[in-house]
C-alpha cells in the first residue's frame, strides 16, 4: 500500500495539487481567522457575545463595521479560493507562461456566471463556485487551460511585446472553449449540482440508523476530500433538519434528550462527534504538533489550532495536502467510522444521552457533545476520550504521509 501512495504522490498532476494548495494556504489562514473572528467573536449571534452577556455592552456601529470588515477579508480569501486555486493549478501546469493563471481566472468567472438573470443585481456569480465549496471544478478548469497553454503557447520571450502576442493564441482559444460551454448551462439552465447534492445532502439529514450513517457520511467524506466540500459544508451552516427539530422539542417538553425520536441521526453525531470541521480536524492538528518530523508542518499546525478550535481548518487543510491525498482520505474515513461506531453504542447502552439541543453559533466544537446533550458529563468525557484516540489512529497515518513525502523530495532533489 505505501508503494501504490508513494507513486501516486509522485505524478506531476499531484504534486501540481499540491505545490498549488500550499502557496494558497498563507491567504486562506488570513480567511479562516477573519471568519472565526466573526461568526464566534464579533457577531451578536456568538457564543462569546452570549456567554458573557455582552449584548447591550458592545456598541451597535462598531459591531456593524467590524463584522462588514471581517467579512470583506473573508471574501477576499477563503471565498475566492476556487479562483485562486485555479489560477495556481494552470499556473504550474503552464510551466510559469505568461497569462495561464489569470485566464484561468476569467474563464472560471465566465463559467460560474448565474443562469439567473433576475439574481444577477447584486452578485452575476455563484459564490459555491467561486469558494472552495466546489475546488475539484477549479481544479478541472486550471489544468485545461494550462494543458491549452502548454499546447499552443511559446516559451517566455525576452521582448514584452512578443510575449504578448505569444500568449494571444492561448487565450482565445480558452475563452473560446468557455463561451461555449457557458453558453450552453445558461441556454439549457444546468442545474445538475443543486440536483444531485440537494438530494445527497436530504441523505445526510435524514440518516439514523447505524448502516446508513456510515454509508452516507463516509461518501460525504471522500467527496470532501476529492475537491467537493459542499454536501459537509451545507451540513454545517443549514439551520436544522425536520428530525432535528423535532429531537429538539421532544427534548425542551420532557426535560432531556434520553428518550428523543431520532437517536441515531447521523448530522448530529457526525458534526459533533466525527465532523471534518470539529473534532477530527482537531485531532490532526494535535497529532501534527506532537509527532511531524517537518518543521514547517508544525508551523502550519500553530498557525491553524485557533481557527481549527473554532470549526474552520480549512489553512490545515490546504497546508498538509489533505485533499486528493488517498493517505489522508482512509486516515480520516477511519477516524470518523470509529467515532461514529463508538458514539453508536454507547447512546445504544445509554451511556450518554442522544444529541438533541442546539449548541451556540460559532462555539468551539469540541463543546458541541457536551452542549447538545445540556450538559451531560458523559459526553464530555466521551469527547475527549475519543479526541485521544482520535489522535493515536491519526500517528500511524501521519507517519506513512510523512515516509512517502520524504522519499518523493528526496527524489526531487
Amino acid at each position: 500500500m505505501s508503494e501504490l501512495f508513494y507513486r501516486l504522490r509522485k505524478t506531476h498532476l499531484i504534486r501540481i495539487i499540491e505545490k498549488s494548495m500550499l502557496s494558497m494556504m498563507p491567504i486562506l489562514m488570513i480567511g479562516a481567522y477573519a471568519d472565526v473572528l466573526a461568526t464566534s467573536f464579533v457577531s451578536y449571534d456568538s457564543w462569546f457575545i452570549n456567554v458573557f452577556n455582552l449584548t447591550y455592552k458592545i456598541n451597535e456601529v462598531f459591531e456593524v463595521r467590524t463584522l462588514a470588515f471581517l467579512h470583506a477579508i473573508q471574501f477576499a480569501t477563503t471565498g475566492i479560493s476556487g479562483l485562486l486555486l485555479a489560477y495556481f493549478i494552470a499556473s504550474f501546469t503552464a510551466k510559469k507562461r505568461d497569462g495561464a493563471g489569470i485566464t484561468a481566472i476569467s474563464v472560471l468567472l465566465m463559467l460560474s456566471f448565474k443562469n439567473n438573470l433576475a439574481d444577477n443585481k447584486t452578485m452575476p456569480f455563484k459564490t459555491t463556485v467561486l469558494n472552495y465549496n466546489f475546488i475539484l471544478f477549479s481544479l478541472v478548469v486550471g489544468l485545461i487551460v494550462g494543458y491549452i497553454f502548454n499546447r499552443w503557447g511559446t516559451d517566455i520571450a525576452d521582448d514584452f511585446e512578443e510575449r504578448v502576442w505569444n500568449i494571444f493564441k492561448p487565450i482565445f482559444i480558452s475563452f473560446v472553449l468557455a463561451v461555449i460551454i457557458a453558453f450552453a448551462i445558461l441556454m439549457f439552465k444546468v442545474k445538475a449540482t443543486n440536483a444531485v447534492f440537494d438530494g445527497l445532502i436530504k441523505q445526510l439529514q435524514n440518516a439514523n440508523d447505524y448502516v446508513s450513517d456510515l454509508i452516507w457520511y463516509a461518501f460525504a467524506i471522500v467527496l470532501y476530500l476529492i475537491g467537493l466540500p459542499y454536501p459537509i459544508q451545507t451540513l454545517y451552516s443549514s439551520s436544522g433538519s425536520v428530525q432535528e427539530m423535532t429531537n429538539f422539542n421532544y427534548a425542551l417538553l420532557h426535560n432531556g434528550s434520553w428518550k428523543v425520536p431520532y437517536r441515531f441521526l447521523g448530522s448530529e453525531i457526525f458534526t459533533s462527534y466525527a465532523g471534518l470541521m470539529g473534532l477530527v480536524a482537531l485531532a490532526l492538528v494535535i497529532t501534527i504538533l506532537l509527532f511531524s518530523q517537518f518543521h514547517r508542518r508544525r508551523t502550519i499546525a500553530i498557525l491553524s489550532l485557533f481557527p481549527t478550535i473554532f470549526g474552520n481548518p480549512i489553512g490545515l487543510f490546504m497546508g498538509i495536502a489533505v485533499f486528493f491525498n488517498p493517505v489522508w482520505i482512509l486516515g480520516i474515513l477511519s477516524v470518523s467510522i470509529v467515532n461514529i461506531t463508538v458514539v453508536t453504542i454507547l447512546i445504544a447502552i445509554k451511556f450518554i444521552p442522544p444529541l438533541a439541543y442546539a449548541s451556540l453559533w460559532g462555539m468551539p466544537d469540541i463543546l458541541s457533545p457536551f452542549v447538545g446533550t445540556n450538559g451531560n458529563w458523559g459526553a464530555l468525557l466521551v469527547t475527549l476520550v475519543l479526541l485521544f484516540v482520535d489522535v493515536l489512529i491519526f500517528k500511524y497515518w501521519l507517519k506513512l504521509d510523512e515516509k512517502i513525502l520524504r522519499r518523493v523530495n528526496d527524489e526531487e532533489k
